[in-house]
């Protein structure tokens, strides 16, 4: 199965998620706020607890952030 690493699954994160998730993908998930990962692994996305770990095993990583200091640290 293909995996893919979403950092950041707010309102755009999570439509690409969603759309992922319905196409066959299994999908690794972050977000600095816990309520959109949670909400989404009830559609099967596998909540991640780091940016290091939604990006570590997939063979694609997507990153979505409109106010993030997360380019600062990577």
């Amino acid at each position: 199965m293909k995996r893919v690493g979403i950092i950041g699954v707010g309102l755009l994160g999570s439509a690409v998620a969603i759309r992922l998730l319905e196409g066959g993908f299994k999908v690794v998930g972050y977000d600095t706020r816990p309520e959109p990962v949670a909400a989404l692994v009830g559609r099967g996305l596998e909540g991640a607890t780091s940016i290091a770990a939604a990006a570590a095993t997939p063979r694609i990583s997507w990153a979505a952030s409109t106010r993030s200091p997360w380019p600062k640290r990577w």
